[in-house]
């Protein structure tokens, strides 16, 4: 055993134990915390095994990845969108040197074409929100001092 699976082993258990815990509060915010540990068990599924098994990882990595995507596209917290710029601009990369560098069939280029059409859309989407809301603060800090 290597110590990349040994990895891979401890990451499928902390995400079995997230989706565990999640599950128990699931009424508290649960869903969240199940959510990434279904994709702490995906990822690390996908690299232990093969097959059909292992494409069966992808496709709950994909229907997880369009949970997130719909959760950030919907949420207005602001560290919700700078994680989001944070790590977006990654996926963009990641999407776009796949696309123009590696060679790949059209069905491919067509999702990873796809995806980087939605990460930067997720950019636009989050640095759009956290100017507004920066102009609500500020606005609501404005009404607050004239108050007085």
């Amino acid at each position: 055993m290597t110590l990349m699976n040994i990895v891979l082993w401890v990451i499928l258990v902390i995400g079995v134990g997230n989706v565990g815990i999640a599950s128990a509060n699931w009424r508290r915010g649960g869903k969240q915390g199940a959510v990434a540990g279904t994709i702490l068990v995906a990822m690390a599924v996908s690299q232990l095994s093969v097959g059909w098994v292992r494409y069966a990882a992808w496709a709950v990595l994909a229907l997880n990845g369009v949970v997130v995507g719909k959760r950030f596209f919907t949420d207005r917290d602001p560290a919700v969108q700078w994680i989001g710029l944070f790590f977006l601009p990654f996926v963009l990369g990641i999407a776009l040197t796949e696309v123009l560098i590696d060679d790949l069939s059209v069905m491919q280029k067509a999702g990873f074409s796809a995806i980087a059409v939605l990460a930067a859309a997720a950019i636009v989407t989050a640095i759009v929100r956290l100017v507004q809301a920066r102009g609500s603060s500020r606005a609501a800090l404005g009404a607050a001092g004239r108050g007085r």
